[in-house]
């Protein structure tokens, strides 16, 4: 379970910080 949301959270941030830079 703690892997799943560690792979949620990498995602979550990693489209944060493209949003980002986008932006």
């Amino acid at each position: 379970m703690l892997k799943k949301l560690k792979k949620k959270l990498k995602r979550y941030l990693n489209d944060l910080v493209r949003k980002k830079t986008i932006a």
